[in-house]
C-alpha cells in the first residue's frame, strides 16, 4: 500500500509526521509553525502500468486530503508530532520551546456569510488547542510522545532532559 503524493503539503520543510492510531488519519509540522491533519481513508485501486512481461495486477493507494490545519500553531519549527493511543489528541513539541496538547477531532469553522466568502481555505476545520506549556524545557523540544494508556504526555529537548 502506499499515499498518493500532495506537493507543497506544507511551505516550508516538513520535520514530523504520525498516523493516528486506526491509520486514517495523518498529522504533520514542520518549519512553518503550522500543524495539519491529513485524511488518509480514502483507499483506491489503482492498475499498475503493464508491460508485455507483466501480469495484470493492481496495487492500492490513498489519497490525501487536508482535513484540517493550524497555521502559527507555534511560533516557531514544530519539531515533533504524536498521537494519543486513542486518536482524540495530538501534541506538538517545538523549536519555541512549547508543548501544545490540541483536539484532534478538528472543530468545522463557523460558517462565514456569503459576502466574506473569499476563499475555500475558510471553510477547512480548524484545530481547537486544549493545552499549552510555554518553556516546557530551556532548549528546543526534539520529540514529544503519549504513554500507552495516553495519560502522560513526555517530551525530549536539546537542553538534555526527559519531562
Amino acid at each position: 500500500n502506499e499515499l498518493s503524493k500532495v506537493e507543497n503539503a506544507d511551505p516550508d520543510a516538513i520535520l514530523s509526521v504520525q498516523f493516528d492510531p486506526d491509520g486514517k488519519t495523518i498529522v504533520s509540522g514542520g518549519y512553518s509553525g503550522t500543524l495539519k491533519v491529513w485524511d488518509a481513508g480514502a483507499w483506491a485501486l489503482i492498475p499498475l502500468t503493464l508491460t508485455p512481461k507483466t501480469e495484470p495486477t493492481l496495487r492500492v493507494a490513498a489519497s490525501l486530503e487536508l482535513k484540517a490545519e493550524k497555521q502559527s500553531a507555534h511560533s516557531d519549527w514544530v519539531r515533533s508530532v504524536a498521537f494519543s493511543p486513542d486518536g482524540k489528541t495530538i501534541v506538538s513539541g517545538s523549536f519555541d520551546k512549547t508543548l501544545k496538547v490540541w483536539d484532534a477531532g478538528a472543530k468545522p469553522p463557523k460558517r462565514p456569510s456569503m459576502a466574506k466568502l473569499t476563499n475555500l481555505a475558510s471553510l477547512r476545520s480548524q484545530l481547537e488547542l486544549k493545552s499549552e506549556k510555554a518553556n516546557a524545557h530551556s532548549g528546543f523540544i526534539t520529540s514529544v510522545a503519549f504513554s500507552p494508556d495516553g495519560k502522560t504526555i513526555v517530551s525530549g529537548s536539546r537542553d538534555k532532559t526527559l519531562k
